[in-house]
Formats: structure tokens, sequence, C-alpha cells
């Protein structure tokens, strides 16, 4: 218990720091906020366009697809909050990360806490936006409210989990991050349409080589009463598969490494 509250102390004052540093040139602070929450526009004029031009996407709603849309942001926003896989990965190659090894804090505590972009909570403040907006426009129960937090939060936690499994592996395999890079853009644009679009395949990639569907896709169909009390228990059960694994991997991976670049 010592050793959680501590790491927690770690967690908030890296944030208190962090958001002290950003809010230095206040100017600077408000237009990168700013241009974030744009970010979110893009999601809602193709899906505007979409149901204009087209009957849309079979099954989902124009309400019901911005809602997934916004659940994309949501979850995207916190991760990127949390950790910048890119800048990990870069420290790690130069050995910037060295100093904070030698802290007596977890190294998972320390990598998915310290090193992410406190702007990009306006991603996740727009997401919540347009999310309450399209549940407005939804008749969607209290019992579905509660399976979608508990999906929402547990597959949120094992995707953030994953990306910092997969920042370090980045840097083992490439020594650097525009692997994960080029992966979360592309994991971002998926995350705007339901993963029935991507038939059986592409469900089966994006739920279990890329968990990106037990963080968004099945809260959502928790959400909308399209799955029951037993999927909802499955997708509970996967979300944290993905954090065990994640985490087992992420110390493996850890587990040699001696200075920047080894």
């Amino acid at each position: 218990m010592s050793r959680f509250i501590d790491n927690l102390s770690f967690l908030i004052n890296v944030q208190k720091m962090a958001w002290k540093s950003f809010l230095i040139y206040r100017w600077q602070a408000f237009i990168w906020l700013f241009a974030d929450l744009l970010v979110i526009l893009n999601s809602i004029v193709a899906i505007t366009v979409i149901y204009t031009v087209s009957s849309g996407i079979p099954g989902w709603s124009y309400f019901q697809v911005l809602a997934l849309s916004s659940i994309t942001s949501m979850m995207f926003g916190f991760v990127d909050y949390m950790i910048a896989p890119w800048d990990v990965a870069q420290r790690l190659r130069r050995g910037n990360m060295d100093m904070w090894f030698t802290k007596p804090y977890g190294y998972l505590t320390i990598i998915s806490g310290g090193f992410g972009m406190v702007w990009d909570s306006a991603g996740f403040m727009s997401g919540l936006a347009l999310f309450i907006y399209s549940a407005m426009h939804l008749g969607i129960t209290a019992m579905q409210l509660v399976y979608f937090a508990l999906l929402f939060i547990t597959g949120t936690a094992a995707f953030l989990m994953f990306f910092v499994m997969m920042s370090i592996l980045s840097y083992r395999l490439f020594k650097s991050g525009q692997f994960i890079n080029n992966m979360e853009s592309m994991l971002s644009n998926a995350g705007t349409y339901p993963l029935s679009v991507y038939g059986v395949l592409g469900q089966l990639i994006f739920t279990l080589a890329m968990p990106i569907g037990i963080a968004y896709y099945y809260p959502a169909e928790a959400l909308f009463g399209m799955i029951g009390p037993t999927a909802v228990a499955a997708a509970l059960l996967l979300s944290l598969v993905v954090i065990f694994v994640s985490r087992k991997i992420f110390y493996t991976l850890l587990k040699d490494y001696s200075s920047g670049g080894g």
C-alpha cells in the first residue's frame, strides 16, 4: 500500500509540473488546446457527409456513429495525455530515461504517466462534449450506461498498457518511435467507424492484435444495447488479459536495458 501511495503521489506531482510548464506560455497553450479541440471536427464532417450522401453504415444510426467517434476521441485523448510513445522511444535511445529509472518508482508508473502531452486533454474534452450531445439523441438506459462505463474504463486502461508496451517494443526493434506513431495514426482513423465495416478479419485484428476494439467498439455496443451481460463480461475479461500480457511483455523488454541505445 505504501508503494502504491508513493507511485500515485509521483503521478500527481508529475502532472502538476507538466501543467505548470505548459502554461508558462499562456497564448501558446491556449492555441494548442484550441487546435486540439478542433480535431474532432474531421470526424464530425466525415460522418455527416457519409450520412448525407448515402444511407450510412448498416445497423448504425447517425448519432450512434457520432457517439462511437466521440468514444475514440476520449480514449485517445486520455492515452496521449498519459504517454507520448514516440517521445519515450527517443528518450530511451538517447539515454534520457536513465536518470528517471534511478528514482524509487516503478518503471511502468514512470513511463505511463510522466511523458504525455497535456494539451491532449482538450481532445478528451471535445470527445466528451460530442458524446453528451450524441447521447441526448439516443435512448440509453442506466444499465447500458453502467456497462459502457465499466468497459470503457477497463478497455482504455488496457489500450494504454498496450501502447506503453508498444513504445518499448518500437524502441527495441527500431530504436525509434516512428513505428508506434504510425500505428497510432492508423488506429485513430480506424476508430472512427464500427469494427464491422472491416470484416471478420479486421475485427479480429483490431480486437486481439491491435486491441483498440476493447476501448471503443465493445463499450459502444454495450452503450447501445447491442450486446448482453455475457458479451460484456467477455469484453471485460479480454481487457484484463491485455493488461496482464502487456505488463508482462513491458517488463520483459526492459529487463536487460542498460542505458541509451542498450
